[in-house]
């Protein structure tokens, strides 16, 4: 399983599935040693194909650090926070997560847009 550690240490992961945000995107930063990486690809595709079957699923796109890098940084977008936080709980997306590799170290945060005028756009 997954080491987790936590991206902003003033709000943990867990504490933002409580939230209630809509649309989300979760971004995922996965640390991966060279050795275990086919062993995490496998585990992330699975995961991805579990996850893609729940209500409220939108999408999500894996990038991999270049020159050598041990850096996966993965993003899905889902309808709202309840219903990843749903998703996620499963017995079924549990058991997903249990695949990946010990050695792999996982952070992560839910996250919604900010809109910047004449950059980008928000909720």
């Amino acid at each position: 399983m997954l080491t987790i550690k936590e991206m902003d240490a003033n709000t943990p992961f867990f504490s933002q599935l409580s939230q209630t945000a809509t649309p989300v995107t979760l971004v995922f930063q996965f640390n991966v040693p060279a050795a275990f990486e086919q062993q995490f690809l496998a585990a992330w595709k699975n995961h991805g194909l579990c996850m893609k079957q729940f209500t409220g699923y939108l999408g999500e796109q894996l990038h991999k650090g270049l020159g050598g890098s041990d850096v996966y940084i993965n993003y899905s977008t889902w309808e709202s926070v309840a219903l990843f936080t749903a998703a996620f709980g499963t017995a079924q997306s549990q058991a997903c997560l249990a695949a990946y590799p010990d050695e792999a170290v996982f952070t992560g945060q839910l996250l919604t847009k900010v809109a910047v005028e004449g950059v980008c756009e928000g909720q």
